[in-house]
């Protein structure tokens, strides 16, 4: 198991507010592909950094498919038109915020 310096909870929470900065940075059409993207790209390391930790569980019930499935990435494509791009980031955005919610509370 690889090392880290930070904490894996405050580790995190930091992921998951990058992710939602980005998503709303990609509500803008002309900034959309390369937010979501930017989104996209920390989820390996968001993977990697739950592995054999308490959040792992949690982390997996809450996103499923945009993170756990074999075929995660394609569920992170840019959206078409503009009220597909809103339910995916409506989503997304809840998904963050019910993770960053069960992160925060303590285990029992």
């Amino acid at each position: 198991m690889q090392e880290y310096r930070t904490e894996a909870r405050a580790s995190l929470l930091d992921l998951l507010d990058f992710i939602l900065e980005q998503i709303e940075c990609a509500r803008h059409p002309s900034d959309r592909a390369a937010a979501v993207n930017a989104a996209r790209g920390v989820v390996p390391y968001l993977k990697d950094r739950i592995k054999g930790t308490e959040f792992q569980p949690k982390l997996a019930l809450v996103f499923g498919d945009l993170m756990f499935a074999g075929h995660w990435s394609e569920n992170w494509i840019v959206k078409e038109s503009e009220t597909e791009f809103t339910t995916f980031a409506n989503d997304l955005v809840e998904r963050v915020n019910s993770a960053k919610a069960s992160i925060e509370r303590p285990s029992p």
